[in-house]
């Protein structure tokens, strides 16, 4: 079966804006030549991909699972025509880069790029953050990142993902230096309970790891009184109170770690850091360096601050 790549950009187009018209527009086609092209499509596939009604058009079940694949190769279009052009101009290929974790973004990612730049094959970096690990992970599965750098849980959907794990990074609840908590050993979760929580939304890793923490004892996981979807604003908190949360010992480093210990829990936690990309993916040889890179970098950084 041969695909053809402009009813994948017609069908991509209308899924996104979910509507004939405003696709129509956005594609500048008619609404009769995009309705046709979307049905040769759903004949070519064998499959009903929208459900249309009087508001516009949804996805079907079939038109979901089509639409990460149709992103995909799209992307993957780009990313070629890229690659002739900077082949071309006598660069290297782009490469997409994301980096979930704050202090990898903050204390290795400079060095990274010192080192690109110093190498005469210069290749181009385009480097994402700002959001988690979970939401990474999902737009390199929808082919938007050729490298993650990510802390992936048994949660996330990783099909399609290879995961190089770098090392484990101790995780556990945070509290200020002269918290009533610190220095002591042994801490129930009944002992946590007597205090407030502060933490991100109930989507992000960390919440969902409070929540198993407790229900996985039979107990009744704190609400916490505060939410915030910044680490560094929890932290900052944290350090100013004697609200607990849920950090890892690097991202506590970054900053916080004269203010903010880890609690002595009887059940330490270690929480993956990987480098993760596209299993099919044919990498260039800019991009394989830089993983090896990448690796080193953050294996040498975790074991120089002490959470190997």
């Amino acid at each position: 079966m041969v695909l053809d790549l402009s009813r994948l950009d017609r069908f991509i187009a209308v899924a996104e804006s979910g509507s004939i018209n405003k696709a129509a527009t956005a594609t500048g086609i008619s609404q009769a030549g995009l309705t046709k092209s979307i049905r040769h499509l759903e004949e070519q596939l064998e499959a009903r991909l929208f459900d249309r009604s009087a508001r516009g058009v949804a996805l079907t079940r079939e038109g979901q699972a089509f639409l990460t694949h149709a992103r995909l190769i799209i992307n993957q279009r780009e990313a070629a025509v890229s690659a002739v052009r900077a082949q071309s101009e006598g660069r290297d290929v782009t490469l997409r880069v994301g980096i979930a974790p704050r202090w990898v973004l903050r204390t290795v990612m400079p060095e990274i790029v010192a080192r690109v730049l110093d190498d005469e094959r210069r290749a181009q970096l385009v480097v994402s953050s700002g959001q988690k690990s979970w939401q990474m992970i999902e737009r390199m599965r929808e082919g938007d990142l050729d490298i993650l750098v990510a802390t992936p849980s048994e949660l996330d959907d990783l099909t399609g993902i290879t995961v190089n794990s770098v090392v484990h990074d101790s995780q556990g609840v945070a509290v200020r230096r002269e918290h009533p908590l610190a220095g002591r050993r042994n801490i129930s979760l009944k002992d946590l309970s007597e205090y407030d929580w502060i933490s991100g939304s109930a989507e992000t890793y960390f919440r969902r790891y409070l929540t198993s923490l407790y229900m996985s004892r039979g107990m009744q996981p704190p609400k916490p009184v505060v939410i915030a979807d910044s680490n560094t604003m929890i932290l900052d908190v944290i350090a100013r109170t004697d609200l607990l949360g849920i950090a890892t010992q690097q991202l506590i480093n970054v900053g916080h770690d004269e203010r903010i210990t880890m609690l002595r829990l009887a059940s330490p936690v270690k929480r993956e850091l990987a480098i993760l990309t596209r299993t099919n993916d044919v990498l260039p040889q800019t991009g394989i360096d830089l993983i090896g890179a990448l690796h080193a970098a953050l294996k040498a950084r975790v074991l120089a601050t002490g959470s190997p």
